[in-house]
């Protein structure tokens, strides 16, 4: 049930949601309504905490996210984020550790990184799952990254989320 909000460019900013189901929720709120605009986002400081639940008094860390990691903004509340990843997990992230940037994450076990977008090119490095890049440019299915580590190459899209 939202109880107050504020519409600005067409989104819902400003919220107050507040969880009415009959279940127990883990969660400091379920999920929210349908009505709500997602926005990706990604993580711009080196590490950002993010928690399981934020109530007043109990503050769960759930995962640590790097620079780059990226994000999908399910909704806001005061100096918070309510968020979901690549795998669908979800938690609480401080406003000030994202930000609306290009970046994508690998998604399957293992991938490799090519000197051109194409894999007939030189291989630079391999990378696992959860490893996260600034997106630099784009080209068919290919997409140039570069890692927070200053290492960059071309990765194909159907690896990457």
């Amino acid at each position: 049930e939202i109880i107050a909000g504020e519409w600005r460019q067409g989104k819902l900013w400003d919220i107050d949601y507040i969880c009415r189901c009959s279940n127990e929720c883990s969660d400091f709120w379920c999920d929210p309504p349908p009505e709500l605009m997602y926005e990706r986002r990604a993580v711009i400081s080196p590490v950002a905490n993010i928690y399981d639940t934020f109530r007043a008094r109990e503050i769960d860390l759930s995962y640590q996210a790097e620079k780059y990691y990226p994000v999908i903004v399910l909704y806001e509340y005061k100096s918070l984020y309510k968020i979901k990843d690549f795998e669908d997990d979800k938690g609480w992230v401080l406003k000030s550790d994202v930000e609306d940037i290009q970046t994508v994450v690998v998604k399957s076990d293992h991938c490799k990184a090519y000197t051109g977008p194409s894999f007939r090119t030189v291989t630079l490095f391999s990378v696992g799952k959860g490893v996260s890049f600034k997106v630099l440019k784009r080209e068919g299915n290919w997409i140039h990254v570069e890692h927070s580590d200053g290492d960059s190459g071309w990765i194909e899209e159907r690896f990457l989320w």
